[in-house]
Parts: structure tokens; C-alpha cells; sequence
């Protein structure tokens, strides 16, 4: 297959490094220092796998491109229109766009430029970053795609875009419900960065103290009774999964939205939090919790 990876940082590098490993022809869309040494030295994946690519495609433009059978779509949320721009040269008729952001709009976002009949669903399940330019730290064992069409039928295109990520050694699993998939993505992500990002703390002490494990329940709560008033019913038994899930964490493990906090880097709070509480005004469904948690986190975000 021919793929563009839109977006190389920890999570979109690593999946284009394994499909070149399987012998695809990969275009990493990147920028700055680390698109510089992606061209001059390749690319380096170090961590729970070690691996090294001397050579890869790595460019800033994809005018002149030919089309491609799948763009990855792997950038922060807050770039998905530009990034969307940039991957129209190499839109054509068949070329499949999975989506694996966090947040639930991408699929509009990104259809609403390129074409909605382009855009399938899609969420991962991965930690990576950026260790240095040209150099991606894998923290996780776990490195998960699920994908699906929006209108949950089967297609040729899903199958046969899981065959090759399973066959390039990324799990990958075609779900009969993808949206309502990314909405369980959406209310772990949501809850998990708003309480360890307003808090500035991993999630082992967070946990350590009732009151403020509390937060993560009632923002899970908020994003579950939003999706709802979407279309979207996750069920009752939904948000005692996601405590249990939170429960059974690494001690140490806190969200990327924190580490961005503690960067001084721009976050997603605009797509987690921010979307929860805009939909909520939309429907009327109250969300004091979450909007709280926004307010306190948007004060860091960079202008």
C-alpha cells in the first residue's frame, strides 16, 4: 500500500515505522528539527521495541504526491484543519483517511474538507513521544487500532486496511460500532486528563484520595450523559467500568494533556473538555464538573 502518515510525532511515527518494516511505501508528513533528522538519519524507535530505519520518506508538503491508499491521521486535535489541507494532493478516488485522534469530530472535521466518503472512524491505544528529533520512545506494550465505517456496515476498505496493519504487527480490530467506541475512548481520555491535568498529579495519589477520585467519576459521568443526548448510550454499567479501569492503572501514569501542561506546550483541553461542556449547553445537559476542570486548564493554555 501506498501511506501517508499525517502527523509523525510518538503515536504516528511508530505505526508508519512498522508498516515500513512490512514493506509498504511510507510518507511521513512531518516538520522542524524532526523532520530534518528523519531525512538525514532515519528513524529511531526506542523503548518497549528497539528498532532503526536508516532511510525513510520524510516531507513537509504533499503537493506533487501521488495519490495515496491510506493517510494515518495522527495529529494533535487542534491541528486537524490545517493537517486536513495538507493531505488533499493526495486524495484520490479510493484513498482511505482513518482518523486516530482523540475527540469525536474528526470524522467531520476532516470529511467536511477532503470528503466525508474518504473518512472512516478510528482510535488507537498507544503511548508514545517525540524522545529527540528523528527519535520515538515507545512506553507502551500496548499499541491497539480499532477502525470502523461510520455507518457500522462492512466494508472491503476496513478489511482490508486491518489485514495490513495486523499483518505489519499492529493490532487492529474492525468494530461493528466505531463511533460508539470512540465515545468510550472519549470519556476515559476526558476524565483521566481533566483530573490528573487540574491537578498537576499522577494517578496513584489522585486515587489515594476519595474526594478528589470522586472528580474522575463525575467528569465520566458528564461525558457519558452528553453522548447520550448525542445519540450515542453507552450504558449504565459504563462509568463503574471506567473506576475499576482507572483503579487498576500504573501508579505513575498521568495524561499527555499533563505532560503538555508541564511543557508549557498547548493542550487538547479544547477537544476533551471544551467539547463536553459546548454539548452540554447545546442539550442542556449539565456538566458543572467538567466545566470546571476546563476552566481551571484552559488558564494554562499558551495564546
Amino acid at each position: 500500500m501506498r501511506i501517508v502518515i499525517m502527523g509523525s510525532g510518538g503515536t504516528g511515527a511508530y505505526y508508519g515505522a512498522k508498516l515500513v518494516q512490512a514493506g509498504h511505501t511510507v510518507t511521513f508528513v512531518a516538520r522542524g528539527a524532526h523532520l530534518q533528522a528523519m531525512q538525514t538519519e532515519g528513524l529511531r524507535i526506542q523503548g518497549t521495541e528497539n528498532f532503526h530505519l536508516p532511510h525513510v520518506t520524510a516531507v513537509s508538503s504533499l503537493e506533487g504526491h501521488a495519490p495515496a491508499d491510506v493517510v494515518i491521521f495522527a495529529t494533535k486535535a487542534y491541528d486537524t484543519d490545517g493537517a486536513a489541507h495538507t493531505i488533499k494532493p493526495v486524495i484520490g478516488p479510493d484513498t482511505t483517511v482513518l482518523p486516530i485522534q482523540n475527540g469525536v469530530d474528526s470524522y467531520d472535521r476532516i470529511g467536511s474538507i477532503v470528503g466525508h466518503e474518504h473518512v472512516i472512524g478510528g482510535l488507537c491505544r498507544i503511548s508514545a513521544e517525540i524522545a529527540s528529533p528523528g527519535v520515538i520512545a515507545l512506553h507502551s506494550s500496548f499499541t491497539q487500532i480499532t477502525l470502523g465505517e461510520m455507518d457500522r456496515r462492512p466494508s472491503v476498505r476496513t478489511e482490508a486496511l486491518a489485514k495490513a496493519l495486523n499483518d505489519a504487527g499492529i493490532p487492529t480490530d474492525v468494530s461493528t460500532d466505531i463511533q460508539a467506541d470512540m465515545w468510550r475512548k472519549f470519556a476515559f481520555i476526558t476524565a483521566f486528563s481533566g483530573v490528573t491535568g487540574a491537578t498537576r498529579s499522577t494517578i496513584g495519589p489522585i486515587r489515594a484520595v476519595p474526594e478528589t477520585f470522586a472528580i474522575y467519576r463525575r467528569i465520566a459521568e458528564e461525558v457519558v450523559a452528553v453522548g447520550k443526548a448525542e445519540g450515542v448510550d453507552l450504558g449504565a454499567e459504563f462509568v463503574d467500568m471506567l473506576v475499576v479501569q482507572a483503579q487498576g492503572l500504573p501508579a505513575g501514569m498521568k495524561a499527555s494533556l499533563l505532560v503538555d501542561l508541564e511543557r508549557g506546550k498547548r493542550t487538547e483541553v479544547e477537544t476533551l473538555q471544551g467539547t463536553v461542556v459546548a454539548l452540554g449547553r447545546k442539550h442542556g445537559v449539565p456538566t458543572p464538573v467538567t466545566e470546571t476542570i476546563y476552566g481551571l486548564i484552559k488558564l494554562h493554555q499558551p495564546q
